[in-house]
């Protein structure tokens, strides 16, 4: 047990730096709380082997699925795409360390080999993991069905999974926008409170008027769903983004309104949006700010 704390320490790390690269790869910003607690889970299978004294104590199918409960933590609900392309950064970054880490081995250790044959495997396997996450993403399809979108309003950022609706036509009065429906819960974290007010007047039925400041940029359309229709409040944002290419990419001017209604039933989006807007940006240019 001599070694069991640097040895904690080292695995500790090494998940921490997994789980930033993987987090970063797919546009999200891991909080500093979730990573370590996540980090420190991750070390579980190493404190169960140490105390066991055997390398094999910990089974390998718990070993290879224990990142699935580590990005569970960081991430916690977020789409699909998004948490199963993270789950696949982690392997292939954990692919790459590991690779590296017995290419120098053997290039440098007490039983350094000058055969190739014992190191180029090992960088292999380091190439694979490096590059296999980026070509993987590179060869999706351009227009996915869920994404990442992060709007701007008074300062204040929100990001959201999407749903990429061609069902979705509204455009606001003033500015004939496209509007970007967004669930009623993270409208009420995002907006500033006296739009939620006013927003949840207008759900409710009460047609009250804007705040002052804000009289400019907001607005009222009617829409018509499966579920119903009615009256939704929309508001005029200041940036519009989606993640695209491993990057945020500025989108065409967008307005978001608040849906009185959860949008997906398992959590996977908490937006809709028009596909047309991300052919919009490309086509002024946006794509290569």
């Amino acid at each position: 047990m001599v070694y069991a704390l640097p040895t904690l320490g080292v695995n500790a790390t090494l998940d921490l730096a997994l789980l930033w690269l993987a987090c970063r790869l797919v546009g999200r910003r891991p909080e500093a709380v979730r990573l370590g607690i996540a980090a420190a889970v991750g070390t579980l299978p190493t404190l169960w082997v140490l105390l066991a004294g055997s390398r094999y104590a910990f089974p390998w199918p718990g070993a290879v699925l224990w990142p699935v409960i580590m990005l569970r933590l960081v991430l916690g609900r977020v789409p699909r795409p998004v948490w199963l392309r993270a789950l696949m950064a982690f392997y292939g970054f954990g692919l790459a360390a590991g690779g590296m880490g017995l290419a120098i081995a053997d290039l440098v250790g007490p039983n350094a080999a000058a055969d190739a044959s014992h190191w180029m495997p090992a960088a292999g396997v380091a190439a694979v993991g490096l590059w296999g996450p980026r070509i993987w993403r590179r060869n999706q399809a351009r227009w996915e069905r869920y994404g990442l979108l992060q709007l701007v309003v008074g300062g204040r950022a929100i990001e959201l999974g999407v749903l990429w609706d061609s069902g979705n036509r509204l455009r606001e009065p003033v500015g004939h926008r496209p509007v970007a429906v967004i669930e009623r819960s993270a409208a009420r974290k995002w907006l500033p409170e006296e739009l939620v007010r006013w927003a949840e007047g207008v759900l409710a039925g009460q047609l009250a008027p804007p705040p002052e400041a804000w009289r400019e940029r907001v607005g009222v359309v009617r829409y018509s769903s499966v579920g119903g229709g009615g009256q939704m409040p929309v508001v005029a944002v200041d940036e519009a983004r989606m993640w695209y290419g491993g990057r945020w990419v500025n989108l065409a001017p967008l307005a978001a309104g608040v849906s009185p209604r959860p949008l997906s039933p398992r959590g996977e989006y908490q937006a809709l949006v028009a596909p047309d807007v991300q052919r919009e940006g490309y086509d002024e240019g946006v794509l290569g700010a």
